[in-house]
């Protein structure tokens, strides 16, 4: 099945949760049960894109 997710993670609780040393390993466990072939993160479209992973 193919579908489209947009996520949207407000400035200050993004770059909080990016000082986790744990951010990767539970990202990572995340997008395993979503079981995705590609994934493509770029930042929105708004005054503030911070972080493009």
């Amino acid at each position: 099945m193919k579908y489209i997710m947009k996520v949207n993670i407000p400035v200050e609780k993004g770059n909080v949760a990016l000082k986790d040393p744990q951010f990767g390993q539970k990202m990572k466990a995340l997008l395993s049960k979503l079981r995705q072939k590609q994934l493509i993160l770029r930042p929105c479209a708004a005054k503030e894109a911070p972080i493009s992973l």
